[in-house]
């Protein structure tokens, strides 16, 4: 205890005269009996040569300058307006030095004081012997600059103050802010914080908008508003977009924010342009689609590019033909699109196949997980390997389904249709209608045609079902509802759904 007392007492303010504002200079000072003190020679002037240590050449005839904590180059010989190692330069004055936004009466740049002293005592375990907010009083000197006025916005010693600013500033739960404040730890000022949600809001943003841009990066509070975020609005502005679009493009891509305009998002609109056939679809897919914007030309778009022309022999027409809807079919990994041909592949389906690309992208929605799952459903109806790959072929949409959806679409057409499951699987078309608006509300209308005598079965309920709703209407409702009158009442009630 008398040793950690002995050390406390040489961190003072030592006066070293009243400035005409009445302030004086601080100073802190090592105890000279610590090693890293005797060595680095802290919070003393160096008058004569480290006797016994090899020296650079440069600094020998520097032995009557003025200790800096970054080496020789704040030198009382240069005159006014030297310039520091460290990027201090020399005042008007033959002691005053410049560092960082402050400005002291002192024989050393403070800034780099502080960092030495925070560092030395770091490493002798002596932090906990000067809490950090009395560090940071004594080692910002107060003879011309306050170190909050500086540095701007709120200052806070505290490396979780993030946490609580989250919460109050932008409204997410206290987890969600412990979660996202993490890349922010080295923030000590609300300064770029809040000029960033001052300047979304002042571009029409509104508080959950805002709160999605920064889950997805919170990085984006660090910020520069003049020089990063103002120029892609404004390009964005440009382009035509209105304030809503941008809003809603900027939530959708929010990569567009770490893009610079020239290098990065000329070039993709560019290529997306030439791609898709149209400014107008590319502004629609920025605004609309997610993931859209981003991705690497080089690494990704020419190389999916390339993949799906060259190695697997689809001519860009049909490949234009696919983006000008989906567009993230090239805009993922290409690791990604490489695996996805793999598995088409042992479906069986044919690259050279008009539709293939189509195909292709219904995969590309469906995770490896949830093919997998979809598998074992049909297995359990009993289907083969064969017949569920014959089945996608045919109509790969319905592995879009959930697992519920597409389990009561199966037993819809096996215990009340009356289908096989091989059939079904012969004509997986059928389970891409809607149940409840199109399979139901149909079938029972033909049921009650059947019971009336009105319809003999003559037409397979395979065709009735594919029959757009004008031509149903026609064919089989309109003719017979004077003597059926429940037949449009079905019809509202599946409307209605």
């Amino acid at each position: 205890m008398r040793k950690q007392e002995k050390n406390a007492q040489y961190l003072v303010d030592v006066d070293a005269g009243a400035e005409p504002d009445g302030t004086a200079d601080r100073v802190a000072v090592l105890p000279p009996h610590l090693p890293m003190a005797r060595g680095l020679g802290i919070g003393q002037r160096v008058a004569k040569r480290d006797r016994g240590r090899r020296r650079r050449p440069e600094t020998r005839e520097r032995a009557s300058s003025q200790w800096h904590p970054f080496g020789w180059s704040c030198d009382e010989s240069r005159g006014a307006g030297s310039v520091a190692a460290c990027g201090c330069w020399r005042g008007d004055t033959t002691d005053t030095y410049h560092c960082a936004g402050f400005t002291g009466a002192s024989l050393f740049c403070p800034t780099m004081a502080a960092a030495t002293l925070r560092s030395v005592l770091r490493r002798n375990s002596l932090l906990p012997l000067f809490e950090t907010r009395r560090l940071g009083h004594l080692l910002f000197f107060s003879s011309s600059v306050d170190p909050a006025a500086a540095v701007g916005g709120t200052i806070s010693p505290d490396p979780h103050f993030m946490v609580k600013y989250l919460v109050n500033s932008c409204g997410f739960s206290p987890s969600e802010a412990t979660k996202f404040s993490k890349p922010l730890a080295h923030l000590r000022s609300t300064e770029k914080p809040d000029a960033v949600l001052n300047f979304m809001r002042s571009q029409g943003f509104d508080g959950a908008g805002i709160r999605k841009v920064i889950s997805l990066r919170p990085i984006y509070l660090c910020c520069n508003v003049e020089k990063t975020l103002a120029p892609k609005f404004q390009f964005l502005r440009d382009l035509g977009l209105s304030e809503s679009d941008i809003v809603d493009a900027i939530l959708k891509n929010h990569g567009i924010l770490g893009l610079d305009v020239h290098r990065s998002f000329v070039p993709q609109l560019e290529m997306w342009g030439s791609l898709l056939g149209s400014k107008e679809l590319v502004l629609k897919h920025l605004t609309r689609t997610g993931r859209f914007f981003g991705s690497s030309i080089e690494k990704t778009l020419h190389r999916n590019l390339k993949f799906l022309t060259d190695e697997c022999g689809i001519p860009e027409e049909r490949v234009s033909r696919v983006l000008r809807s989906h567009p993230q079919l090239i805009t993922q990994k290409p690791e990604s699109l490489r695996a996805l041909v793999a598995r088409a592949d042992e479906l069986g389906m044919p690259r050279l196949s008009r539709t293939f690309v189509r195909k292709l992208n219904v995969l590309r929605m469906v995770s490896k997980e949830s093919f997998e799952a979809k598998v074992e459903l049909m297995r359990s109806f009993g289907w083969s390997e064969s017949e569920f790959s014959c089945a996608v072929r045919k109509a790969p949409s319905f592995l879009g389904l959930s697992i519920d959806k597409l389990r009561k679409k199966m037993e819809f057409f096996v215990n009340v249709v009356g289908y096989t499951p091989s059939f079904i699987a012969s004509r997986s078309q059928l389970l891409q209608y809607s149940m409840q608006k199109r399979g139901i509300p149909r079938f029972r209308i033909m049921e009650m045609l059947k019971l009336k005598g009105l319809w003999r079965g003559q037409v397979k309920f395979t065709y009735i079902i594919k029959l757009s709703d004008a031509k149903f209407m026609v064919r089989f409702v309109l003719p017979h509802k004077e003597n059926v009158p429940g037949l449009l009442d079905i019809l509202r009630v599946a409307d209605a759904l």
